[in-house]
């Protein structure tokens, strides 16, 4: 039984997904597993430790659409696939920004 090998750009997605997922679970609970009272810093630190690591998931979704677009000129063809990743991509990279402009 072969494997299947999936494209690039899908590839990049998965990993940029679970990049973002992670980011946002150390955002918004990362600070209920420290004890604030002997750990004060590391407890106002993790939502900016998360946040940060969905600034990455942003940038990484930025490669993800290139990969895309660059696979959509090298097989000449648009299929849904290239369009739902390009249209995840374009969500985050819009959730991000205003994540960024609008800190709490």
């Amino acid at each position: 039984m072969e494997r299947r090998q999936y494209p690039l750009y899908i590839r990049l997605a998965l990993v940029s997904a679970a990049t973002g997922v992670a980011g946002w679970l150390i955002r918004f609970f990362g600070s209920s597993f420290v004890d604030p009272s002997t750990n004060a810093k590391l407890y106002d630190l993790m939502p900016a430790v998360g946040s940060s690591i969905m600034s990455a998931c942003s940038l990484m979704f930025l490669i993800v659409a290139a990969a895309t677009v660059i696979d959509c000129a090298r097989t000449k063809t648009f299929t849904w696939t290239h369009a739902i990743i390009l249209a995840l991509a374009g969500c985050v990279t819009v959730a991000a920004g205003i994540d960024g402009a609008y800190p709490r």
